[in-house]
């Protein structure tokens, strides 16, 4: 019996190990607080330049839109984000959590999409 109790507890262990692992693994940890910084790629996408962009990958150390490599890709980038919200309003979609509605994150906030 205290065999079977020890054998259960080692595997209960591994298995919230293993799955804090597999959180901090596909970002989880780092996802927290990300809020703010997408209200600031919103305004910096809508108003802002390249170079405030930089200024923000290098004040957070997230390497927001990494396909962004210079002035003419960050044009492209903003062309494509006035459509895409364009398009969201247009059929309903939204940012963020609500009822009634599909949602979906900002792919440009990280790598994966999932936001």
């Amino acid at each position: 019996m205290k065999k079977i109790t020890m054998v259960l507890l080692a595997v209960l262990v591994l298995g919230i190990v293993g799955a804090g692992a597999a959180y901090a693994y596909m970002g989880g940890f780092e996802r927290q607080g990300k809020g703010a910084g997408n209200t600031d790629v919103q305004s910096i996408m809508s108003t802002g330049t390249y170079q405030d962009l930089v200024a923000y990958r290098a004040s957070t150390g997230f390497n927001v839109m990494p396909w962004v490599q210079d002035e003419a890709d960050f044009a492209l980038a903003q062309q494509m984000h006035t459509r895409m919200l364009q398009w969201r309003e247009d059929n309903n979609q939204t940012f963020g959590r609500g009822s009634g509605q599909r949602h979906f994150g900002c792919p440009m906030m990280s790598n994966d999409g999932d936001e």
